[in-house]
């Protein structure tokens, strides 16, 4: 089977068209019967009926948008538990206006308790709809994202941890001055960590300072020795930019980046050790 496959690629165009028309005709037919159902529920809770039309696509279309959330906020938690809530929430209420108007008899009017959680659904939906409108609006875009990214690390910065001491020259030796026993039971002094280091430029060595290396190459090494899931190399870099340069806390880097503050904390801790195991790199 997957040879005949491979040997006729065209077989697999046509799978995916006859899948996609199959998708699309089912979509359309349970819409078109759930929506009918819906009406005739909503006229049976006094709903005009020439306004009928308007409580089905509340209810399917809340579940709709609840559904491509949960498809967008793969990597946010908590916007995915919301629009997972949703999504249930509006597939009951489909379900019971269905079996409502398959059970009743016609023209029946509904009990004033169902007639009440009916006309309860409107505004509900219409909180939960602009809600998860902010939410997909503060979604990145993928493409975006990923083009800064790649464009920010190409442009080789200079990268030292906010924890790590700046390491010394090669010609230089180590003073009994900056030894542990000497620091008062502090630890090594972290103050020269958080000087800035001039870019070098051609004319300039690039050993005279501590390392210099691409976000994306310390990007490279975190990941070799950290597991994150549904993180790649553009995204760790981007991480360690807005940590490095502009000094934002983890919660900050998390929310603007849709990561979790934890995750954010894990990659600059191994991003730290990285830069502690190389001692002088440079960019060629």
């Amino acid at each position: 089977m997957e040879a005949s496959i491979q040997r006729y690629p065209w077989a697999v165009l046509a799978i995916r068209a006859a899948a996609v028309s199959l998708a699309v005709c089912v979509g359309a037919a349970s819409f078109r019967l759930s929506f009918t159902a819906l009406a005739d529920v909503a006229v049976r809770s006094h709903v005009p009926p020439d306004q009928a039309w308007l409580w089905p696509c509340t209810v399917d279309g809340a579940t709709l948008l609840a559904t491509l959330g949960v498809v967008v906020c793969m990597s946010d938690r908590g916007a995915r538990r919301f629009f997972w809530a949703v999504l249930i929430g509006g597939l009951l209420v489909s379900i019971g206006g269905n079996d409502l108007h398959a059970v009743l008899p016609p023209e029946q009017e509904l009990p004033w308790m169902l007639r009440a959680a009916i006309g309860a659904v409107a505004p509900i939906a219409v909180v939960v709809s602009i809600h998860g409108l902010t939410i997909l609006m503060r979604v990145r875009r993928p493409a975006a994202a990923a083009d800064q990214r790649a464009t920010t690390a190409g442009q080789h910065e200079t990268v030292r941890p906010r924890n790590v001491a700046a390491p010394a020259p090669p010609h230089a030796e180590l003073s009994p001055a900056t030894t542990d026993a000497d620091n008062d039971g502090r630890g090594p002094d972290t103050t020269q960590a958080t000087e800035a280091i001039p870019d070098h430029t051609d004319n300039e060595p690039a050993d005279r300072g501590g390392p210099v290396l691409p976000y994306v190459d310390i990007a490279d090494k975190v990941l070799g020795i950290i597991t994150v899931k549904d993180i790649d190399r553009e995204e760790v870099a981007e991480v360690l930019r807005m940590s490095y340069e502009h000094n934002l806390p983890n919660r900050d880097i998390g929310r603007r980046l849709a990561l979790r503050h934890h995750t954010v904390g894990k990659i600059i801790d191994a991003s730290a050790q990285v830069l502690r195991n190389e001692p002088l790199a440079k960019v060629s």
